[in-house]
């Protein structure tokens, strides 16, 4: 989904010559709540399957090397990063819920 520009969503990631970067792209994502102003408890299993999503994705990623590199940007090489290092840190926060 693609929608106008909001301070609150990063889209720095993108390259700017892409049409995404003028607004803000979005897709699902689990939500975490609180009632009675306690934190959800994590789901252990829920957990595991967002690790191993992770590291599916990752995998594809490093299997669309050639498309990283075909891309007419000169700085894709920071971006490629970039993606790589935030799902590092989604993959750390999910493997200390499990």
């Amino acid at each position: 989904m693609f929608g106008p520009p909001a301070p609150e969503v990063d889209s720095s990631i993108l390259p700017q010559t892409w049409p995404e970067s003028d607004g803000q792209f979005a897709h699902t994502s689990p939500i975490y709540i609180r009632r009675d102003g306690q934190d959800m408890t994590p789901d252990p299993n829920a957990a595991r399957y967002f690790v191993g999503w992770i590291e599916a994705y990752k995998e594809a990623i490093d299997g669309c090397e050639e498309l990283f590199q075909s891309i007419s940007e000169p700085d894709i090489k920071p971006l490629y990063d970039k993606i790589i290092g935030r799902l590092h840190e989604a993959q750390a926060v999910f493997e200390a819920m499990c």
